[in-house]
């Protein structure tokens, strides 16, 4: 008997040992995707736009006014400068790539030569309005800005030719269809989600959601879809063919999401959220199959694919800049190779184990609310009387 104890505790303990030393292999695994990190602003990026030509060069803009020029060779800032009084708000650059322009909170929209940097911009100023956002158009030289109206301007001329507006609400962020560009859509602060198109001069389509939306990102592959990155921490699809009803929903985030950005391909996009995670998504499939966080990385203000998309940038709140890699097809690589198939299921929970507590606390909550919530509507609908209208059932309350 006693004997028979002595290998049971042996035994124990090397199980212990091993399931340790794999967690340990796997978390040197999980330091790997986090490539390099940019400081040198002094406070929080607000958004980070890519050269469409040169794979090398990227551009940030803070909540501080300063604008950065970088390159992902040298690994430093080549140029900067700080000429807004307020925070950046939106930074594009033009169709061919000679120009970068800018838009602030202070009413300022500035258009600087990217191969010349130290040249004095052009400043466009304006008393009325504070831009929030803005965008160029895919194959003119053209662009639009986002306010309290919506504004088409001329590049050349550098002037407004065009007003859109739909109701009183300040219009947060606008993205071109890359397919149809004539289709612009916009996200505003009474919780709604415009569609415009340019060519008749007149919204198309209004949606509504619960809470605000943050960003928007068209699907490259699909050009009737786009997906919206919410305040509620859910990322929503929508189809131009049927706006009534929701496409998708992907709710694995825990606090609002920021930024969204999808693959040239229609296939994968990433998101950015509150919580201080990144989030690798397939549009099959409605849960992340990849996770990026650090320790020290606050929350994030906006993502960007690089060229080969096997990369990707993030802004954040501490402001650094962060250069990622997926790293799927490794994973799966050395899932197979070094780790046996009784020794994935505890490595599966590892991954758990590494998240902070905040994250998983506020995960077990989220689910409680929405096992709830599911539970309330089927009590209503069971409470309805047959032929009751569908569009009363929301404002009937318990």
């Amino acid at each position: 008997m006693e004997r028979s104890k002595k290998i049971g505790k042996k035994f124990k303990k090397n199980s212990k040992n091993t399931f340790f030393k794999v967690s340990e292999k796997y978390k040197k695994f999980l330091e790997k995707p986090l490539v390099f990190s940019y400081s040198g602003h002094r406070e929080g990026i607000k958004c980070i736009e890519t050269h469409p030509y040169n794979p090398n060069l990227f551009f940030s803009g803070s909540l501080d006014g300063e604008i950065r020029f970088w390159f992902l060779n040298k690994k430093n800032c080549i140029y900067s400068f700080s000429d807004n009084d307020r925070s950046i708000r939106g930074l594009t650059i033009d169709h061919k790539g000679k120009e970068l322009i800018s838009c602030s909170d202070d009413g300022t929209i500035k258009k600087w030569d990217i191969s010349a940097p130290k040249k004095k911009p052009k400043i466009f100023y304006s008393k009325k309005e504070n831009f929030n956002s803005i965008k160029a158009y895919p194959f003119s030289f053209f662009f639009a800005t986002g306010g309290k109206e919506l504004l088409f301007w001329d590049q050349i001329s550098f002037q407004p030719i065009q007003r859109l507006f739909w109701g009183t609400s300040s219009i947060s962020k606008i993205n071109f269809n890359p397919n149809e560009p004539n289709i612009l859509a916009s996200l505003c602060s009474d919780r709604s989600i415009i569609l415009f198109d340019l060519r008749l001069k007149i919204p198309i389509k209004k949606i509504f959601l619960e809470m605000t939306s943050n960003d928007l990102s068209w699907n490259f592959g699909q050009i009737s879809e786009f997906a919206v990155a919410n305040e509620d921490s859910n990322v929503y699809i929508f189809d131009l063919r049927n706006t009534k009803q929701v496409k998708k929903v992907y709710r694995d985030h825990v606090m609002s999401v920021n930024c969204i950005e999808q693959d040239s391909k229609g296939q994968n996009f990433i998101s950015g959220s509150s919580d201080t995670t990144v989030r690798l998504f397939k549009n099959n499939k409605p849960k992340s199959f990849d996770i990026f966080f650090t320790k020290r990385m606050k929350k994030i203000l906006d993502i960007r694919f690089l060229h080969d998309e096997e990369f990707f940038i993030t802004s954040s709140d501490d402001g650094n800049l962060r250069i990622w890699t997926k790293k799927t097809k490794a994973m799966d690589e050395y899932h197979h190779k070094q780790i046996n198939k009784k020794k994935i299921d505890q490595i599966s929970n590892v991954e758990n184990l590494d998240m902070p507590k905040m994250i998983k606390n506020l995960k077990k909550l989220k689910k409680i609310l929405l096992f709830k919530k599911g539970k309330d509507t089927f009590h209503t609908k069971e409470k309805i009387l047959p032929g009751y209208l569908k569009f009363n059932l929301k404002g009937f309350k318990n």
